[in-house]
């Protein structure tokens, strides 16, 4: 069913209202109306199901929601199978995002606006966007997705590999072995000042 598409976004996490969905949605609209064949996969279970309801009724026939848990076996997949991952969450509330880290993992760039998480990330890499309000945001988020499925189709080899640039810096710049280093200088940190004081 996704091979139909030329692009395919990603949302994966929990659907809550603070994350925007009903944008992705107008997004989907837009560009089916433009004549981009872009898709988009809803991976995430809403636990309020009357915003889940709401969602399935709004739901673009270039969208699929699919409204359940998404286990770690099957993450993999459905991540592998997306072009870019999509999180457009409300800047007022959310400041980080382990779902745009998990994506570069994945070699996957992303398409959300200018949180915390993406501040050290390059334009050319990532699909980050400031907007002013709800309007600003759903212009922003279009012209990103636009962006993106541009910069796939007139050279997709440079895409995927801004996906491995991604991974590889995410992953020296906070492997396991770098974070506990840096945990154990700032707990040793503590305890010297402790004995100081």
């Amino acid at each position: 069913e996704f091979a139909k598409y030329d692009f395919l976004f990603l949302f994966i996490g929990l659907v809550r209202r603070y994350k925007n969905i009903e944008l992705i949605f107008d997004v989907a609209k837009d560009l089916q109306e433009q004549g981009i064949n872009a898709g988009f996969v809803i991976g995430g279970k809403a636990p309020d199901s009357i915003y889940a309801e709401e969602l399935r009724e709004q739901t673009p026939c270039n969208v699929l929601f699919l409204d359940q848990f998404i286990p770690n076996e099957k993450l993999g997949s459905l991540v592998g199978i997306s072009d870019a991952v999509i999180v457009p969450l409300n800047v007022e509330s959310s400041l980080n995002s382990s779902t745009c880290l998990l994506s570069f993992t994945f070699c996957k760039t992303v398409v959300c606006p200018a949180i915390g998480t993406l501040e050290c990330f390059n334009n050319d890499v990532i699909y980050k966007y400031d907007y002013v309000d709800n309007d600003d945001h759903r212009e922003k988020l279009f012209e990103a997705v636009k962006r993106a499925c541009s910069d796939k189709e007139s050279d997709c080899n440079r895409f995927i590999e801004n996906g491995q640039f991604l991974r590889r810096r995410v992953l020296s710049e906070n492997s396991p072995k770098l974070i506990g280093e840096l945990y154990d200088s700032m707990f040793q940190d503590i305890v010297e000042n402790r004995k100081t004081n």
